[in-house]
């Protein structure tokens, strides 16, 4: 039987490019530490960082057969909820890997599912109950706390496709404000002779207008 130094292990983690050189500098220290932590454990360690949607060309240099994945990746950069697509990424492609299966990530996005779950197997979980309605009924527990059951089709549409039902682009909130910074206010000078310098304002877009509308900020053009 082989030892624990002789078990080779990638360990899997994502950098989303959209979050701020601070988070992507965080993310890749802690995991970098995790990587060490585990060296110090007498572990062959390769780091992956995962950077782009594409899990399976990241993954296509290594051989499931001789790696364990650590997966430390909670969803592929872009996609929001996407844990368990990452688990079934690594399920086809046939890697063992550390955490939970797709299919019980995939149950975990519909909260009463899971507590019908636990319940029929006798675990006991906070008094809960489903509504579909502002009607509370019968509901006399507080303080309660209020989360939506499951993810909407809206939203899962809006995950899958980046867009709003309008069609609009899905931005977080760091590359909303990449975004917004690009309304500039220029000052232009013509070249006609006895021409008078004046200012000219980007236009802005549907959605930097969308943005700014709740903010009640008017845009001069």
């Amino acid at each position: 039987m082989g030892t624990r130094a002789e078990l080779p292990i990638l360990l899997v983690y994502g950098i989303d490019p959209s979050w701020s050189e601070t988070e992507r500098k965080e993310a890749d220290r802690e995991s970098r530490r995790l990587g060490y932590a585990l060296r110090r454990q007498g572990h062959s360690v390769n780091l992956l960082p995962v950077c782009g949607s594409n899990l399976r060309a990241a993954l296509s240099p290594y051989n499931p057969s001789n790696v364990v994945v650590f997966n430390w990746c909670e969803g592929i950069p872009g996609l929001n909820r996407s844990e368990a697509l990452v688990a079934k990424t690594l399920e086809r492609l046939q890697f063992t890997y550390t955490g939970a299966p797709s299919k019980t990530l995939s149950l975990s996005y519909d909260k009463g599912r899971v507590k019908r779950r636990l319940e029929s197997r006798g675990i006991p979980t906070p008094k809960w109950k489903l509504l579909t309605s502002p009607d509370l009924a019968d509901w006399d527990r507080y303080p309660a706390i209020v989360k939506p059951a499951r993810v909407s089709d809206r939203a899962r549409r809006k995950a899958a496709t980046r867009l709003t039902d309008d069609s609009l682009p899905v931005h977080s909130f760091q590359t909303l404000l990449k975004d917004l910074a690009t309304i500039v206010n220029n000052r232009v000078q013509p070249s006609l002779a006895g021409a008078e310098p004046f200012n000219c304002l980007t236009k802005p877009t549907p959605l930097q207008q969308r943005a700014f509308a709740p903010l009640d900020v008017p845009i001069r053009l």
